[in-house]
């Protein structure tokens, strides 16, 4: 497999206070036919969240403890590249992709952490999960062209 990320890490890292949650996130989020969400679902789906709600996490410790960077594909490289653009404010952030991983972790840390907050206080969590991702997607709709 190719080596997409020009980095000598071979995974990211999850904040230390996040980890816990991290497992039980995974059997929340199991597919319909049972299988517990993967890591890079999970780190996708914080990044995502704390990326849209302008949460950004504490930097996490390089122990390669979330994602193995050979189970990201070139959309899910792309994903942070964007982001890492975005949150610069300039493209220059491209040139170090061990900056571009920080800034994804910073956002899935942020976005776990929320998540985690609101599945403390809330005991619908799961359906209100499913509920909140649905209007992020809602959210998108005027982006993209519509059949007519």
């Amino acid at each position: 497999m190719k080596k997409l990320l020009d980095t000598a890490r071979s995974g990211t890292s999850w904040g230390p206070e996040i980890k816990e949650f991290v497992d039980d996130l995974r059997q929340i989020l199991r597919s319909a036919e049972g299988k517990p969400a993967s890591s890079a679902q999970i780190f996708f789906l914080g990044m995502s969240f704390g990326f849209y709600k302008g949460v950004k996490g504490p930097k996490s410790p390089r122990k390669a403890d979330a994602v193995r960077l050979e189970y990201i594909d070139e959309s899910g490289v792309a994903q942070m590249r964007m982001l890492a653009v975005a949150d610069a404010k300039s493209s220059d952030v491209l040139e170090s992709d061990d900056d571009v991983i920080d800034i994804a972790e910073q956002y899935a840390n942020g976005g776990l952490a929320l998540l985690r907050a609101e599945k403390e206080t809330n005991p619908a969590f799961s359906s209100w999960l499913v509920s909140e991702l649905y209007g992020q997607v809602e959210s998108f709709s005027g982006y993209f062209p519509t059949e007519a």
